[in-house]
C-alpha cells in the first residue's frame, strides 16, 4: 500500500454501538484524496449545475422542447407504473406486481415439508425450528459407483412466496439442500428492466425488502416489537406457522434497518457536503436466514453417504440500490466526497445492522477492509498507474485477480486487501469496486469454516451460526435502542456523532463550500481600499469623507467575513450553521 503522511480517520471506523466495550477497528493512513479520480467528466450525465447557481433542466436533451398537449389522469396508469416480479427456479412466479402495493409489506421466500411423510421424515413441521434445534443429519444410502444399492432417501420441500400474510405463489417439490435461482425483475414505465439473479438452496428463508422511499428510524421499533410479539405468540401456543412467521419479521426487521440507518447517514452527510440525492427506482434488500448443506462419502468404490442440513448464518444482500446526488452548490469535489463516503458507510452498515440487533458479528466490505488493516493485511488501492505492481502481491485466486484486472481496464479503481481473512468462523474477502463519480459496488466473497458453499454478494454475512429463536426474544430491545440512537438530537452524543467525527475532519468546508463566499468579499474589500488609495492620492484631504465611507464599508465588510465564516445560506434559502471546530452541520 502506498505510504501516507497523514492519518486521519475516514468511514472506514466503524464502532460496535451496542456492547459495554466500544470496538474500534481502523481504517489508517487511508486517504480518499489519494485515490484517482478523473472530475473532467464529473456526474454530468445525470445534472448539471452552473456555479452562479441557475439550474439546468435535470435532462438537458429536453431543454428545447415545448409541451405541445398536456394529459391529465385521475390517477397513474397501470402501466405507467413501476413493477417488480419475482421468480425462481422452482417454479415460484409472483407475475408483475405493481411497487406502490409493496410498499411496507414484507415479502417472504421460504420453504415447506413437501408432505406428511416429509413431515415425519424431518422431524419437524417448520424447517426452521428443525435449523434451530441444531438441524438434522441423516443415511441417504448406499452407493456404489454410480448406482444406488440402498436410497437415496432424501428430503423434499416446496418454496411459498408470502406477500403481506397472502401466499400469491407455490412451487415444485425440490431436493432440499438443492441449488436454486431467484430472479428478481424490475420494469420502469418505460418497460426497460433491471435484473438480478441470485443462486441459494432450497431451505433458506429470503426477506425480500423494497424501499422506494425514506425509511424512518421510527420502523426499526415498530417491526422489532413485532418479531418480539410473535416469539412470545409461539412460545404459548407453539405452533410451526407461527414459528416461521416470527423468523421471517425478524428478518425483515433486519432490512428495515439497514435502510434506516442508511438514510440517516445519507441525511447528514448531504447536510454537511450540502448535497442532494435521492433513489430514483425502489431500492431491493435480500436478509436470508441461511443453511449449510453437504454430503459426505465415506469409502472407496462403496460409498455410505450421508446428508447434513444445518444452520447457516444470516447473511444481507443488497442487489439493487441506484442513487443519484448533486451538489447544491455546484461543488462537484463535495459530491464525489458524499458519493465516496456514503458508500462506505452503507457497506457498513450491512454488517452493523445484523450486530446491532442481533450482537453477532458481521462482515461487509467496509468491516472486512478495516479489519485487515487494522490486523496487519496491506490493503491496496489499485488502478491503471499500478496495477502492474499490484496485481503480483496478492495472494487471492486467480478468478478474483482477473476480476481486479478488468475492472480496472473498464476504468474503475480497486480498493482491496492483499490476502483473505478470518473473522470469527467466516472466512473470506472483501473489496470495493469505485467508479471516476465516487458510486461503486461493494462486495465480499466467502462462508462459514464447514463444508458450505463459497458465494458471492454484495452486503454482510454473520460469522457463526444463527439461532433466530435465540436472538428473537432480543430483537425488540435491541431494535428499539438503534432507533433511539438515531432519533436522537444532534446536540446529545448517539452514534453518528461517531460517524460525523469519523467523517467531516477530512473534508474542509472553508474551501468546499465558504471559498466562494470569502473570494467574493475578500475581492469587494481589496477593490474598497483600492479607491482608497486613489482617492487620497487625486484629491488629498478633501477626500476625507469619501475614505471614511470606505473604511467603514470594509470594516462592515470584514465583520460580514467573520459571520460568512460561520452561517451561510444556501441556493433554497436554507440557513446552515457551520462549527468549524467540529466540522459539523446543524
Amino acid at each position: 500500500m502506498p505510504s501516507k503522511t497523514k492519518n486521519w480517520p475516514c468511514i472506514c471506523d466503524i464502532y460496535n454501538i451496542f456492547s459495554n466495550t466500544t470496538k474500534r477497528w481502523s481504517f489508517e493512513y487511508y486517504d480518499f484524496k489519494n485515490m484517482k479520480f478523473d472530475l473532467i467528466d464529473f456526474f454530468t450525465s445525470y445534472i448539471n449545475v452552473k456555479p452562479s447557481y441557475e439550474w439546468l433542466p435535470l435532462d438537458p436533451s429536453f431543454s428545447n422542447y415545448t409541451v405541445s398537449q398536456a394529459v391529465n389522469y385521475a390517477e397513474i396508469p397501470d402501466e405507467l407504473r413501476h413493477k417488480v416480479q419475482i421468480t425462481t427456479s422452482d417454479g415460484i412466479n409472483s407475475g408483475l406486481i405493481p411497487i406502490p402495493l409493496l410498499a411496507k409489506e414484507k415479502i417472504i421466500l421460504k420453504y415447506m415439508p413437501a408432505d406428511d411423510s416429509q413431515v415425519n421424515f424431518l422431524g419437524d413441521q417448520s424447517i426452521y425450528r428443525l435449523l434451530d434445534n441444531g438441524g438434522k443429519s441423516w443415511s441417504v444410502g448406499l452407493l456404489f459407483g454410480s448406482v444406488w444399492w440402498t436410497g437415496p432417501y432424501y428430503a423434499y420441500v416446496t418454496p411459498e412466496l408470502i406477500i403481506g400474510n397472502q401466499t400469491v405463489s407455490t412451487g415444485n417439490a425440490v431436493t432440499l439442500g438443492s441449488g436454486q435461482t431467484l430472479n428478481y425483475t424490475f420494469t420502469n414505465a418505460k418497460q426497460n428492466t433491471i435484473q438480478d439473479i441470485k443462486s441459494y438452496r432450497a431451505g433458506d428463508m429470503y426477506s425480500i425488502t423494497l424501499s422506494p422511499a425514506y425509511e424512518h428510524s421510527s420502523r426499526i421499533a415498530e417491526e422489532a416489537s413485532k418479531t418480539t410479539d410473535l416469539k412470545q405468540e409461539y412460545d404459548s401456543t407453539g405452533n410451526a406457522s407461527t414459528y416461521d412467521d416470527m423468523v421471517s419479521q425478524l428478518l425483515y426487521t433486519t432490512g428495515i434497518t439497514y435502510y434506516a440507518a442508511c438514510d440517516k447517514t445519507e441525511q447528514l452527510l448531504g447536510e454537511t457536503y450540502i448535497t442532494k440525492s435521492y433513489h430514483p427506482i425502489a431500492r431491493c434488500d435480500y436478509v436470508s436466514r441461511g443453511v449449510r448443506y453437504w454430503e459426505n462419502y465415506n469409502g472407496i468404490g462403496i460409498y455410505r453417504v450421508y446428508a447434513n442440513y444445518m444452520p447457516g448464518a444470516i447473511s444481507h444482500d443488497v442487489p439493487i440500490d441506484s442513487i443519484s446526488s448533486y451538489s447544491k452548490i455546484g461543488q462537484e469535489e463535495g459530491c464525489l466526497l458524499f458519493n465516496l463516503k456514503t458508500g462506505f458507510a452503507n457497506s457498513g452498515w450491512e454488517s452493523q445492522s445484523i450486530y446491532g440487533l442481533f450482537n453477532v458479528t458481521a462482515v461487509s466490505t467496509t468491516y472486512i477492509i478495516a479489519y485487515a488493516q487494522s490486523n496487519g493485511i496491506p490493503v491496496y488501492s489499485i488502478n491503471s498507474d499500478n496495477i502492474d505492481e499490484i496485481l503480483p502481491k496478492l495472494r487471492l485466486a486467480q478468478w478474483l485477480i482477473d476480476e481486479i484486472r478488468n475492472d480496472v481496464n473498464a476504468g474503475y479503481q480497486v480498493i482491496i486487501p492483499e490476502t483473505e481473512v478470518i473473522i470469527g468462523q467466516w472466512h473470506g474477502i472483501g473489496w470495493a469496486v469505485l467508479g471516476s463519480n465516487g458510486f461503486g459496488a461493494y462486495m465480499i466473497s466467502g462462508g462459514l469454516n464447514s463444508n458450505s458453499t463459497n458465494a458471492t454478494l454484495l452486503g454482510g454475512w454473520g460469522t457463526e451460526p444463527m439461532n433466530t429463536y435465540d436472538e428473537a426474544g432480543s430483537v425488540g430491545a435491541n431494535g428499539g435502542n438503534m432507533a433511539d440512537e438515531l432519533d436522537k438530537s444532534k446536540n446529545e452524543k448517539t452514534v453518528f456523532d461517531v460517524l460525523r467525527e469519523l467523517l467531516l475532519p477530512s473534508v474542509d468546508l472553508e474551501d468546499l463550500i465558504l471559498g466562494g463566499c470569502l473570494e467574493l468579499v475578500f475581492s469587494t474589500i481589496t477593490i474598497l481600499m483600492a479607491f482608497t488609495i486613489f482617492s487620497f492620492m487625486v484629491m488629498g484631504f478633501v477626500a476625507l469623507p469619501l475614505a471614511l465611507v470606505f473604511i467603514a464599508g470594509i470594516i462592515a465588510l470584514i465583520y460580514i467575513m467573520v459571520l460568512i465564516a460561520g452561517v451561510i445560506v444556501d441556493p433554497e434559502g436554507e440557513m446552515i450553521i457551520v462549527n468549524q471546530e467540529t466540522r459539523e452541520v446543524s
